[in-house]
């Protein structure tokens, strides 16, 4: 997509009139020169706001959400995590090391296996590309223990590794499964 402005003759610095957004500006020049405008006196601006498919983006996300059920095996956790990888907790947003992250994650899935009767499984998920190499994903869980059931839910930012894989660079949860769990 192309947005395709022309000068104001009323304003001589720096004043562009914004014309619409059109998809080839070879197939749509009668709409400039419509509006008065000389072809060495049009500027064109493309902007790529997401270059897959939102559907596509959204799968890889499903996958890397299933996968960060597992994070306990190391290959996984290699796989998903960039080093150091940037955690929001209570005081703020620290660059932790991969292997310390892991451990944590241990830590608390010990906790969690220590309870009797729970699950948790992917309730869905959101995804927006951001330009070709990002992409900033909110994931819901829904966590079961015992009668009782939560949503978890945690924001992504991940970026796309070669073979079209999504690796975490900042984890920003917003729930934390530990909480009420005593």
């Amino acid at each position: 997509m192309v947005r395709l402005y022309r000068p104001r003759p009323e304003i001589l610095h720096g004043s562009w009139t914004f014309l619409g957004h059109m998809d080839n500006v070879s197939a749509h020049w009668g709409l400039a020169s419509a509006a008065g405008c000389t072809r060495s006196r049009v500027r064109v601006y493309e902007v790529s706001v997401n270059p897959d498919p939102i559907r596509s983006v959204g799968s890889l996300v499903d996958t890397f959400a299933a996968r960060w059920l597992e994070l306990t095996d190391p290959a996984v956790g290699d796989a998903l995590l960039a080093d150091p990888i940037l955690v929001l907790g209570p005081s703020g947003t620290t660059a932790v090391p991969r292997a310390a992250f892991l451990g944590a994650i241990a830590s608390r899935a010990q906790a969690v296996d220590d309870l009797t009767d729970t699950s948790t499984t992917l309730a869905g998920s959101t995804a927006v590309a951001l330009g070709d190499q990002m992409v900033l994903a909110t994931i819901r869980w829904t966590f079961h223990h015992g009668e009782a059931t939560r949503e978890l839910v945690s924001d992504f930012l991940l970026e796309r590794e070669e073979g079209g894989s999504l690796r975490c660079v900042a984890y920003l949860p917003r729930t934390n499964v530990m909480t009420g769990l005593g």
